[in-house]
């Protein structure tokens, strides 16, 4: 916006934009009911402050030195999630009897 038109734009606005813009009847703010309307968990200020957490990684590097370790030892970590998926399958499958059926028949 430049200074200089700003009266100018504040008319174009009010004349032109704004009554064109209506909200559907029963979601203005004014119709909210705390009793049936959902509220967020989160507040503006957090996701303010996960915004800036995210461009404060981007601009350190962690996201980028991340990316790299990945890219290096994928097949590290590859090996390792593949030996934790077998040891879990392992402990928690069903033992199965490997003598077969008894001979007492």
């Amino acid at each position: 916006m430049d200074p200089q038109h700003r009266e100018a734009d504040k008319k174009v606005m009010a004349e032109q934009i704004l009554p064109k813009i209506t909200p559907k009847t029963g979601q203005r703010y004014e119709d909210f009911d705390s009793t049936k309307d959902k509220v967020s968990e989160y507040g503006l200020t957090a996701l303010i402050l996960g915004g800036a957490g995210l461009a404060v990684a981007k601009k350190v590097g962690l996201l980028a030195t991340i990316l790299i370790l990945v890219k290096k030892f994928w097949i590290v970590i590859a090996a390792v999630f593949v030996g934790g998926w077998k040891f879990l399958k392992g402990r928690f499958s069903r033992k199965t009897d490997k003598e077969g059926p008894s001979a007492e028949a």
